[in-house]
């Protein structure tokens, strides 16, 4: 683990005790790099356990963590390496970035290969890269990476509450505490499947990572044509406050969106991202924000638009087939 011996780092695992020295060093990241958001502690104390399938380094110099990388697979979705890493603006253009990157690829195509999936699956390494990130970009390139498709993140200023989305009678926006985790999860079980064949996730993953979770700005969509209601979609909402100071204002976020294909006739996205908006609103929040993948984003993109959200940045997925 001894990456370029030559400039003297010391190298280690990174375990939930060096919390504090990864979120100080991942804030002096963001903040060189003007990012508008801050890592918080609850999300350093959520990535250590997490039920993924993990590793994670650190350099030390001079008893400061000055690098970091983590490669990460989900239960839900087996066959992706999800990979991040950065390093101190101090000790930039070195050789510690193309270091890092080819460390994480190495260690995602051996994580990978013990992952229990069929041999038919396309298995993949992946780096989410900002808009801006040209060294990044660099490096996946000379490795073979490709560029997969982009997210964009959009936002909607709360200048006045939004008016309702009308609704057939029979069917209702309800808050999320009226549903069972379970019964919600069943949902975004039969989405992830029908839409990205992603395998069912269980009740311990979908609860995991939900230290900014809002519930009272989360919803569920209900048919109630039948005897008993059915949950035709959700939306699931976060504040992460850590990012308001950075920002300028109070804004809260959508993570999560999800309607059975069957109700898409219906206005049900529209109607639960009024709700939240409505919600957030109520609660001083002067902007609402979410991020979108370009490929759900032809249709998802008018919603958004229609409802007074704008693009405000772009970031690339690049990929790596093993």
């Amino acid at each position: 683990m001894n990456l370029i011996p030559e400039l003297g780092f010391s190298w280690r695992p990174l375990t939930a005790s060096d919390s504090a020295e990864f979120q100080a060093l991942a804030n002096r990241i963001e903040d060189a790099d003007g990012l508008p958001y801050r890592t918080s502690e609850s999300e350093i104390f959520d990535l250590f356990n997490d039920d993924a399938h993990m590793r994670c380094i650190g350099g030390w110099k001079d008893d400061v963590l000055r690098c970091y990388a983590f490669v990460r697979i989900r239960e839900a979705n087996l066959t992706h390496a999800m990979c991040q890493g950065g390093v101190d603006p101090q000790y930039r253009g070195i050789g510690i970035g193309g270091a890092l990157v080819a460390w994480l690829t190495d260690t995602a195509k051996g994580l990978l290969e013990t992952a229990e999936v069929t041999s038919e699956d396309t298995k993949l390494i992946e780096f989410y890269v900002e808009m801006g990130n040209a060294e990044l970009e660099y490096h996946l390139n000379g490795l073979g990476y490709q560029w997969r498709r982009s997210f964009y993140d959009l936002r909607a200023p709360l200048i006045s509450q939004p008016s309702y989305v009308e609704l057939n009678s029979l069917f209702s926006i309800e808050p999320w505490q009226h549903f069972t985790e379970s019964e919600i999860l069943e949902v975004e079980n039969r989405v992830s499947y029908e839409q990205r064949q992603r395998s069912p996730q269980s009740l311990a993953t979908w609860l995991a990572g939900r230290s900014d979770f809002k519930p009272e700005w989360s919803f569920v969509a209900v048919d109630n044509r039948a005897d008993r209601p059915v949950i035709a979609g959700f939306l699931m909402a976060s504040a992460y406050e850590q990012d308001w100071q950075v920002l300028g204002w109070k804004e809260g976020n959508i993570d999560q969106i999800a309607v059975l294909e069957e109700y898409s006739a219906e206005p049900l996205a529209e109607a639960l991202i009024t709700a939240t908006m409505r919600a957030q609103f109520k609660d001083g929040m002067n902007h609402t924000a979410t991020g979108l993948s370009s490929t759900n984003a032809s249709g998802a993109l008018g919603i958004y638009k229609n409802l007074g959200f704008e693009t405000v940045a772009t970031a690339k997925l690049f990929s790596l087939s093993v």
